[in-house]
């Protein structure tokens, strides 16, 4: 069907202002997809340092797990080697 087109010839957009409406056109859909991939490379980027976090986290309980642990034999050792000496102090 042919358009039928009833406003006058000057009331009609002039060929240039069309080119820059559709190149204005692209390049905000360009820019709003770079947009939305840096957005989805921030977010996975969040995670990924917030899995990081909860694993450094965990690591630092055990290690703290592990210094107690040796604090109290480091202790035991050292009571022990106190006795020792006051045996030999003894005995000399």
């Amino acid at each position: 069907m042919a358009e039928i087109n009833l406003l006058p010839v000057d009331l009609s957009p002039n060929r240039g202002s069309v080119k820059i409406g559709s190149f204005i056109k692209r390049i905000a859909l360009i820019l709003t997809g770079i947009i939305l991939f840096a957005s989805v490379l921030e977010v996975i980027f969040v995670v990924f340092l917030l899995f990081q976090i909860r694993a450094s986290t965990t690591r630092q309980q055990v290690l703290k797990q592990n210094i107690s642990a040796l604090q109290s034999t480091e202790q035991k050792f050292f009571l022990i080697k106190d006795r020792i000496e006051k045996i030999q102090k003894a005995f000399s």
